[in-house]
């Protein structure tokens, strides 16, 4: 969680902050398991030049 929005809010808003982003971050998963496991939205390739 970003440090700059945690340290703006009080013990209550710090508390209220990170119980949405689990509630958010639980509901995204994908996963069924113990693990969590979120869509993805960005693919990085790398080409290798075989030498």
């Amino acid at each position: 969680m970003h440090d700059v929005a945690r340290q703006r809010l009080d013990p209550a808003g710090r508390a209220a902050l990170e119980a949405d982003v689990a509630d958010l971050w639980g509901s995204s998963t994908r996963g069924g398991g113990p693990g969590i496991v979120v869509p993805n939205t960005h693919l990085q390739t790398t080409a290798v030049r075989a030498g």
